[in-house]
This record gives structure tokens, sequence and C-alpha cells, in this order.
């Protein structure tokens, strides 16, 4: 259980703090020990320390590795009870040392138990640096928005949703700017659920200049999804896998896996990603090609299907010609007519 202490209740401690001399290596020792949160709070508090120690004890709320206290509840509690000149000098160091922790300049403290997961103390920093977004100054701010997106994109998949905040809610508060920053973490070799969720996201928060380069960005993954350089890597990622547990991987079929993960990371990744942005000129005009390629090979006719479903509700009077010549043509396979004729009816053009 993790409590969450009053800061009312540490005014016998500051009192007590007054008399006493306190430096740099009593916060640190303070961190963990039984009453150390308390003494932290009541440094943090106290008008008599040079602001430098103040700051340096409401960093260590958050750089605390414990169980039993909520060392950003804590931060948030002592920024509320300090008046506005003190919140606002306070505030900004803080937001300088956490921006060291989610860059990784400082050491971390232990991982998520058994898991990859991000550092224990990079999750805290991240969830400390979302409260501090809105109490800060607008300096401070936009250090803070540029920290968070940076640490979230280093690993999106692996960090989404650590802490208390996943990246969609703090994304959608650090608005546009914060989405802008994602379009940097797109790549063709992030697992495919992360890439359509940070397409999603782009999609959601950014705005028209955002939306524009992030399309244009989703467009080259994919086609760099189908170049042969993807699929060298796809046989390296195998070949690495094999050799972890000892197997032994012939050529034909290394070649087979790899163009079978190669269809996978484009009809689960890059092209429901697009369709994120498919109101997109770029991405459906994309879409459409791939939809409009000639062939019956059974991986290329559920690539042509996908592309016609993720342009779903993006649809206009502009692709109607495309889509009725894909919906008419007997020689297509039933399943692309049948996502043109859908594509048709989100039109609902008289002409067609």
């Amino acid at each position: 259980m993790r409590l969450r202490l009053s800061t009312i209740g540490f005014l016998p401690l500051l009192v007590f703090l007054i008399g006493c001399r306190v430096n740099s290596g009593d916060i640190e020792t303070w961190k963990g020990t039984v009453k150390g949160p308390a003494k932290i709070v009541a440094v943090a508090l106290a008008k008599k320390y040079d602001m430098d120690l103040r700051v340096e004890a409401a960093l260590a709320l958050v750089e605390m590795d414990r169980q039993d206290v909520d060392g950003v509840a804590e931060l948030e509690s002592v920024l509320r009870a300090l008046d506005e000149e003190d919140r606002a000098m306070i505030s900004d160091g803080v937001a300088q040392g956490l921006e060291k922790i989610l860059s990784g300049e400082t050491a971390s403290s232990a991982k998520q138990g058994d898991t990859e997961g991000p550092a224990l103390l990079e999750v805290r920093a991240k969830d400390a640096s979302y409260m501090l977004f809105s109490q800060a100054a607008a300096a401070t701010r936009e250090r803070l928005s540029k920290a968070i997106v940076s640490w979230f994109a280093r690993d999106f998949n692996g960090r989404n949703l650590a802490g208390n905040y996943s990246a969609e809610q703090v994304i959608q508060k650090l608005g546009s700017a914060a989405a802008h920053q994602l379009i940097a973490a797109l790549d063709p070799r992030m697992p495919q659920v992360a890439l359509v969720k940070l397409a999603g996201l782009i999609g959601q928060t950014g705005d028209d200049k955002t939306k524009a380069e992030a399309a244009t960005r989703l467009v080259e993954i994919e086609k760099e999804m189908e170049g042969p350089k993807f699929v060298a890597w796809l046989e390296q990622r195998i070949q690495e896998q094999a050799k972890e547990s000892k197997q032994d991987v012939k050529p034909e079929a290394l070649k087979r896996a790899a163009l079978l993960h190669q269809e996978n990371f484009i009809n689960t990744g890059a092209i429901p990603a697009m369709g994120q942005l498919a109101d997109q000129k770029i991405i459906a005009d994309r879409l459409l090609k791939i939809a409009a390629t000639p062939s019956n090979d059974e991986d290329m006719v559920e690539r042509r299907w996908r592309a016609l479903a993720a342009l779903e509700g993006k649809a206009t009077t502009a692709h109607v010609d495309t889509l009725l010549a894909l919906a008419l043509n007997a020689s297509n396979p039933s399943k692309v007519r049948d996502y043109a004729f859908d594509r048709l009816g989100d039109v609902r053009s008289k002409n067609a």
C-alpha cells in the first residue's frame, strides 16, 4: 500500500528542521528512512533553506524508490502548498532534473521486476513531468513536453502504457507540438501495433502540417517494407532468434519466413497505420494504387483488400472512377470487389 502523506502533518517537522543544518547528504539518507519522506517535504517547503537545496528535496521525492509513499503525489502536494514565486522556481529546477532522468543521463533505479520495461525512476519522472506540465511556466512546459515525448519515442511499444499516464493521455494534453515530435518515432522496424498506435495519436492530435508530414512518412515506410533491404533485415532477425533457441534454419525456410513476416508487417502495421491518416491525399492515393495492383496472388490479394479496408470512411468523389473500375472488373478477386463496393457506398455518389 502506498501512502500519500499530508503536508499539514509535516508542520512539526518543519519547525524542528528550521533549527537544524540540512545538506544534500541528509536528503539522500532520508530517501530510505521511515520518516525520511516527511523530512524531505519539510525541507522543500521551508523558506529558510537555499533554493537549490529545496529543489533537490523536491526532486528527491521522485527519485525515492519506495512502495510505501507515492513520491509524485507528494511533489504535487508540495507545489500546491507553495506561494506563486517559490512554486515557479522549484518547478523550473525540478523540471531540469526530470529532463536529465528522462534523457537517461542519470543512474536509473531498478527495472520493473524481471521485465524489459523502462526503469522505474524514468517512469516516475515521466509521471512527475506530466503532473508538473500544468503548473510550470511556458518555457518550462515546452522543455517538459520535448523530454516526455522523446522518452516515449525511444521505445513507444515498451513505454506506451508505463506509469499512471499512457502515451495517449499525455499526447492529448501536450497538444499538436508533441504530436509532431512523434513523426520521428515512426519506423518500419517497430512492432506493428505500435506503428498503428503512433499514427492514430498523430491523426487525433496533430495539426494539418503534422498530419501531412506523418502521411508522407507512412507512405515511405510502407514502400520501404516492400523492399529487399527490409526482407534482409527480417532474415537477420529470424537467424538471430533461431541461434538463441539453438535451431538450424535452412536458407529456403529462412526466405519463406522472412516473406511471411514482411506481409504481416505491411498488412497489420503499415496499411492500418496509413488508415489512421487516410484523409491525406498521399495516403489515399497510395492505398488505391495498392488495391489496383493487377495480381491475384494470395498474399497480394490480402494486401489489396486491406488497403481498401484502410480507406473506410475516407473515400471521396475523386476516388469514384478507380473504385468503380475495381468493383466492376470481374477478373478481380471477390474480396477486392466487395471492399471496393463498400468504399463506393461510403462516398454515396449519385454519379457512381
